[in-house]
């Protein structure tokens, strides 16, 4: 979908940006990654843009506003995206884990200790705090061994 948005704003001289990240296909076989939008639903538009031109655009539901006027996002923040992304540093989107939410360690020796997630450490590690005989801890953990708990 966004892909074929990016295409028609193209087709109307509207300049826009589309971060994709590489993501590994699902099956038996390995093969190679596909793009896929980092932000799905999502496409950045370049200001100034003639609204009429964006508006309607098929397969785009509607522009983010903020008191009637379009959403903003900063250009460093758009450009520190595309930094990341040119020299092949992985980005990885993922809403479930935010910080203060609470998590239940799923694998590994801890499993079953619920805690707060306090700390990223690189791309595969974060920091829990948890309490253990009656003492409150930190302790760092793989990202896949936990699950946010509702």
């Amino acid at each position: 979908m966004e892909g074929a948005v990016t295409e028609v704003l193209a087709r109307k001289e509207v300049t826009c940006f589309l971060p994709r990240v590489p993501v590994a296909r699902s099956g038996r076989r390995r093969q190679a990654p596909i793009p896929t939008p980092l932000f799905p639903g999502y496409v950045f538009l370049k200001p100034p843009y003639d609204f009429e031109k964006v508006q309607f655009v098929s397969g785009g539901l509607q522009i983010l506003s903020w008191n009637g006027k379009p959403a903003s996002i900063p250009e460093k923040v758009l450009d520190g995206i595309k930094a990341f992304l040119a020299f092949g540093h992985p980005l990885e989107r993922n809403n479930e884990l935010q910080f203060g939410i609470s998590v239940e360690v799923v694998h590994g020796p801890l499993i079953g200790i619920r805690g707060e997630l306090v700390k990223f450490r690189g791309t595969d590690r974060l920091v829990i705090n948890t309490e253990i005989l009656g003492q409150s801890v930190s302790v760092e953990i793989n990202r896949n061994w936990i699950r946010p708990l509702d």
